[in-house]
């Protein structure tokens, strides 16, 4: 099952310039997650219930893999919502206008899934003795950051993202909680390579 969440805030002529950009780069398309185009090398997170079976490895959108999902190492609430990411490197600059996100069905015995989410994104390449990467957080027209996420460990729901998000490596998606829960993702990332000049 597939559910879509059309972030839609007008018909602002900009936006439509940068949702047809992919036009020029041969049309969106699955960025890789699924395919594992992206490789499990390319995907980070800030913990992981337990590495080898709910690690970001297994954060594939319709992958069943070990655990299921990609599980961070404690549950969110009020005062944890936002502190824990999954991030991918994408390897080189894309323009990314969608992603689909799936919680955790683990063989059938699966309840964990992320009900919202906001997405950071970054050109540069992490410098890892200062962290010194600056992260941008996704906004819609109306200035919204945060998108929905699923209602189930299973079904598939897709956000199209109204502002794309133009020449950037780096995505990381931030799981949100307002009330005491356990989060896990599966997701795929959707658009197109980027050979355009930087903007």
């Amino acid at each position: 099952m597939i559910s879509n969440g059309e972030i839609d805030d007008g018909s602002d002529e900009s936006s439509k310039s940068l949702s047809n950009l992919c036009d020029r780069f041969g049309g969106i398309k699955a960025l890789g997650m699924e395919s594992e185009r992206i490789p499990d090398s390319a995907l980070t997170a800030s913990s992981a219930f337990e590495m080898l079976h709910v690690g970001p490895q297994n954060a594939r959108l319709n992958k069943d893999k070990s655990g299921g999902a990609w599980c961070p190492s404690k549950q969110l609430g009020a005062e944890t919502s936002g502190s824990e990411w999954i991030q991918v490197d994408l390897g080189s600059l894309h323009v990314v206008t969608g992603i689909a996100t799936q919680g955790r069905y683990g063989k059938g015995l699966g309840q964990e899934f992320t009900e919202w989410f906001n997405v950071l994104y970054s050109r540069q390449q992490q410098q890892s003795t200062s962290n010194l990467t600056r992260w941008i957080k996704w906004k819609s027209l109306n200035r919204r950051s945060n998108l929905e996420g699923n209602i189930d460990p299973n079904t598939v729901h897709r956000n199209h993202l109204s502002s794309p998000i133009v020449a950037v490596r780096y995505i990381r998606l931030v799981p949100l909680s307002n009330h005491t829960r356990t989060v896990c993702l599966r997701f795929e990332l959707f658009g197109c390579p980027y050979s355009g000049r930087l903007i």
